[in-house]
Order: structure tokens, then C-alpha cells, then sequence
């Protein structure tokens, strides 16, 4: 029986897909031996480990050196840096749980630490929310697995770099906003727009070319324009919310941080953000339920802690609703109760100034006890303590407490104005003219504008 030979098209895309896989080999035989890349694998998945080394070492015929295998979270960092060392450009694969953990907190450690580290995350769930989620907190790329030989191969060439003409266009734009050449970038935009109209990617950079060149109004209408063209596309969300909170139209920040929270959910960060607009606006109970549910997204994300996100919101409240402030704080404080460390000192010390804010000068230096408890050698606590009980009139033991602090830091009261005018204030109180004295004169040194001190001392001539 005759075999019918494949038909021209067939073999036409047989040979496109092979050339397209000999290109994506190219690009990362560049990264390992022209820019001396190197790969840094957080896995604990030996199938997709076996499949890397597949890739790097038998297709490829890369040395093994090019790739580092890490299983201990405590140790991804100190590996990156490593590899940096020698190296002038890292990928990095991580799973976003590693050991039962969820670990997708480090992704925007490493992207902060490591800007120009490229991160690829591994899981095997691939849901909308996630992924979105995931990009917003510095990941370049995801694989779902399983995954092919072919189909790694092309996902590590795309996160390399752009693996078409127009993605090569737009990599130029962008260097070219990085070097500060915005008319040349805004040029190459519009030529970009010629050849693919409606391109967000291109409007982004039209945007920011046009936003540096002092053409606000082009650059929100290019950014909007990117939004219509590309609906999931967050970035240009994120610029009108930037461009709108400098602006202080925080109605219009409000609708874009919202936009965003529609398309990615998850991103408890964002909630507060949304939050301390509400509370801007003046709508109390908006802002209320959307901490609350920052605070219920946070205790299912196991990466985010929720003494971060209750200090936040701390925060926020601080200025405007001191008891409100308290509250977040003191969730705050339960959430890290006896870890002893600087986070908790930190959050005692802006707890005892949200109580003095309420004139409850008792239970703030109750608070600051606590705190001393744990940090007796840190003179900001025993300051802030003096000035507790300086406003509940105990000026003998406020006298002690600042002489504690100096004792602890001679040089204190040169961090600013304020502090040397309110020491001054403390023991002029307690009877001490001539030491007030001093003080005052030295905030006047500082800033020879404080009028405060300048009245108190023509008080004591």
C-alpha cells in the first residue's frame, strides 16, 4: 500500500516550527556564552529539573556550571549573588511553592535586589488572577507544567529577549526612554504605530516620551489609548494612577487603582492603596471594608504578613483617625507578639505617638515600657517616653528619661530642629533655665527660621 507524501503546507510548517526552535536555541546559547548568563533554578521538582538539564546540557551542550540548583529558600538570595558575581546576567526559575510553602514573596525580593535578574515562575496551576498577581510583583514569565523540550526552550528565548522584529522595535523604544532620548523614542513610536496601529507596547512608549517632554495630557491620552487596545494590559492603568496621585485628583486615582483590582485581585498591596483613597475622598465605610479585605486576602496569601499590611493601614489612619490607627496597630503588634525584633519596636513607637495624638499619655508610656523591655538601649524610645510624660506634666521624670537618651546618643538632639526645641521645652519646664537654654539655641542653629525656639528664649532673657 502506497504512503501519500505530506502535502507542501504541512511541510512548510514543519520547517517554520524547526526554525523557530533553532532561533530560541540561539538566543540562549548567546545568554550563556556571549553574556556570560547563568541560570539559577529554585525547584524541588526533579521532573522539571531533569527536563532543564535536558535542555542546557544534552540539546544545548552547555557546561553544567551554567545552571545552579537551589532548595533552601534561605539560601536563593546569597546564590544569585553569587552568580553575579561572575556573571553579567542571571534567569531565574522559582517555584511559587517550594516544600509545601508559598514562597512567591521572594519574586519582588529578588526583582528589588536584582533589577536586572530575569524571573521565570514555575507552578502548576496557571489561573488568570495568579498570573496576573505574579507579573505585578516582578515575574518576566510563567510556565504552567508539565511543560514540552520545545515549548521551555521558547519560553526561556522570550524571557532572554524579544523574539520578533516589532518586540526588537519595542526593546529600542525603551532604551532609548532609559537613556533619556525622549524625541528620538516618541519618533520611534509613531514609526512603530505605522506598522502596527494600535499597538499598546508602541503607546506606552509614545506615552512616556510624551509625559518627559512636559506633554501631560498627550501622555494620559496615549496611555488611555493603550488601556482601550490592550484590556488586560496593567501597566497603563498603572501610569494613570501614578499620573492622576501627583496630579491630586484622587477621585481619578480611585477609578484606575480599582480598574487594576478588577484584573488582578490579589494583589493586597493595592487594596490599601484603594483604601487610603476612600479614606482621602472622605467615604469612612468604603475604606473600612477594603482594609478589611486586605487584611482576609493577606491571611490566605501566606507570603504576605499581615503585620505589614495592619501597619500600613496604621498608617493611613494615623493622621486622620488616631483610634482607627490604633486598632491596625495593635493587630499589627499581635501578629509579631514576641518576635523581639526592630519591626516590633518600630510599631510600639508609632502606637505610643497614636495614643499621645488621643491625649493618652498613661497607656502610651505603658507602651513604651514594653517596647524598652526589648530595646533598652535605643535613646528614640526613651525620648519619645520623655515627651509622654512631659505632656502628662511628670517633667522630673521626663528630665530622666531625656538624660537617658543622651546618655545613649549625645548627639540626638542635632538630628533635627524639632527634637532640640522640645528638649529644650522639657527641662525648661522641669526648672532648669540654663539647660533649656542650650537647646534652644542649638535648634535655632539648626534652622535659624524656628520661631519657637526663638520666643522661648527671648522668654527666659
Amino acid at each position: 500500500m502506497d504512503v501519500a507524501p505530506p502535502s507542501p503546507s504541512k511541510t512548510m510548517k514543519v520547517l517554520q516550527a524547526d526554525a523557530l526552535v533553532k532561533q530560541y536555541e540561539r538566543t540562549v546559547l548567546e545568554f550563556v556564552q556571549q553574556q556570560s548568563g547563568h541560570f539559577v533554578a529554585v525547584t524541588d521538582d526533579p521532573t522539571f529539573s531533569s527536563l532543564l538539564r535536558s535542555l542546557l546540557h544534552k540539546q544545548l551542550a552547555l557546561a553544567e556550571s551554567c545552571v545552579t540548583t537551589v532548595l533552601d529558600e534561605s539560601r536563593i538570595v546569597k546564590d544569585i549573588q553569587n552568580a553575579l558575581k561572575n556573571k553579567q546576567r542571571v534567569l531565574v526559575f522559582i517555584e511559587r511553592v517550594l516544600g509545601h510553602k508559598d514562597i512567591s514573596f521572594l519574586i519582588k525580593q529578588i526583582k528589588t535586589a536584582f533589577e536586572s535578574a530575569k524571573i521565570v515562575v514555575l507552578s502548576n496551576e496557571a489561573d488568570v488572577q495568579s498570573v496576573a498577581f505574579l507579573h505585578e510583583i516582578g515575574a518576566d514569565n510563567f510556565i504552567a507544567k508539565p511543560i514540552s523540550l520545545n515549548n521551555l526552550v521558547e519560553k526561556v528565548a522570550s524571557t532572554l529577549k524579544p523574539q520578533s522584529k516589532i518586540g526588537e522595535i519595542i526593546e529600542k523604544g525603551k532604551a532609548l526612554l532609559a537613556k533619556g532620548t525622549y524625541e528620538a523614542a516618541l519618533k520611534l513610536a509613531e514609526k512603530l504605530l505605522q506598522i502596527k496601529p494600535g499597538s499598546a507596547a508602541a503607546l506606552m512608549i509614545k506615552g512616556d516620551a510624551l509625559y518627559a517632554l512636559n506633554q501631560k495630557q498627550m501622555a494620559v491620552d496615549a496611555f488611555l489609548a493603550a488601556s482601550d487596545n490592550a484590556p488586560l494590559y496593567m501597566e497603563p492603568l498603572n501610569k494613570l494612577v501614578n499620573f492622576y496621585r501627583q496630579e491630586g485628583d484622587t477621585a481619578r486615582e480611585l477609578e484606575y487603582l480599582q480598574a487594576l483590582d478588577k484584573l488582578s485581585p490579589l494583589n493586597v498591596e493595592r487594596k490599601v492603596e484603594i483604601g487610603g483613597a476612600h479614606l482621602g475622598l472622605g467615604n469612612k465605610q468604603e475604606a473600612e471594608t477594603v482594609f478589611d479585605k486586605a487584611l482576609k486576602q493577606a491571611r490566605k496569601q501566606a507570603s504576605i504578613r499581615i503585620k505589614d499590611v495592619s501597619q500600613r493601614i496604621g498608617d493611613i489612619y494615623v493622621r486622620r483617625d488616631p483610634v482607627k490607627a490604633e486598632a491596625y496597630y495593635r493587630k499589627a503588634l499581635d501578629s509579631v507578639a514576641g518576635a523581639h525584633t526592630e519591626d516590633e519596636i518600630l510599631i510600639y513607637n508609632q502606637l505610643g505617638m497614636t495614643l499621645r495624638k488621643q491625649g493618652r499619655w498613661k497607656e502610651a508610656v505603658e507602651e513604651y515600657r514594653k517596647a524598652l523591655k526589648i530595646a533598652p538601649k535605643d535613646e528614640n524610645l526613651h525620648y519619645n517616653m520623655a515627651m509622654a510624660m512631659s505632656e502628662g506634666k511628670r517633667y522630673s521624670e521626663a528630665v530622666k528619661m531625656l538624660e537617658k537618651a543622651l546618655a545613649l546618643n549625645p548627639r540626638l538632639h542635632e538630628k533635627s530642629p524639632v527634637i532640640s526645641h522640645n528638649m529644650g521645652v522639657v527641662f525648661h519646664k522641669q526648672g532648669n533655665a540654663a539647660t533649656a537654654k542650650t537647646f534652644f539655641e542649638h535648634a535655632l542653629a539648626l534652622d535659624s527660621s524656628f520661631e519657637s525656639s526663638r520666643k522661648m528664649l527671648a522668654s527666659l532673657e
